[in-house]
């Protein structure tokens, strides 16, 4: 069952409700949902790479490396290149790169998720956190391990 407020209960509810009432669809619910999935994927679209003006510069990427552990997600191994953070989450050998944004903040090149580190009084990295692993019920930050 979904939430009264999920796409698929806005656009299919009142349907059902219709059929069940007048023995025909009324209204079209999937406009609504057409038109809140463009509006989502435009905002999205506007929403760049680039960093903020003001952005505070990175600290070295070497100070981020290292192996980082989440209890549900498991291992992500994070390692310097030239450019800016080579992750490879758990077994995988093909990375994604993470590019400064705002000081401990860096951006997924090809998914425009967020990472956020949180540096230790040695200028090096304790945890860092990823949108993409925050669900509902599970936190995604992930502990430093080892180098």
């Amino acid at each position: 069952m979904f939430p009264a407020w999920h796409i698929l209960t806005t656009s299919i509810s009142p349907g059902w409700g219709d059929l069940y009432y007048t023995g025909a669809v009324q209204k079209d619910g999937y406009d609504l949902a057409d038109q809140q999935i463009n509006e989502k994927l435009k905002s999205d679209a506007s929403n760049s790479l680039e960093a903020p003006a003001n952005a505070k510069p990175a600290r070295s990427f070497a100070s981020c490396s290292g192996s980082y552990t989440q209890d549900y997600y498991g291992t992500v191994r994070i390692v310097p290149n030239a450019t800016g953070l080579l992750v490879y989450p758990g077994h995988k050998t093909t990375p994604f790169l993470l590019v400064p944004y705002d000081g401990d903040t860096f951006r997924d090149t090809s998914e425009g998720s967020t990472a956020k580190f949180t540096m230790g009084s040695d200028e090096t990295a304790t945890s860092v956190w990823f949108t993409w692993s925050e669900t509902p019920g599970r936190n995604g930050t992930f502990i430093w391990t080892f180098p």
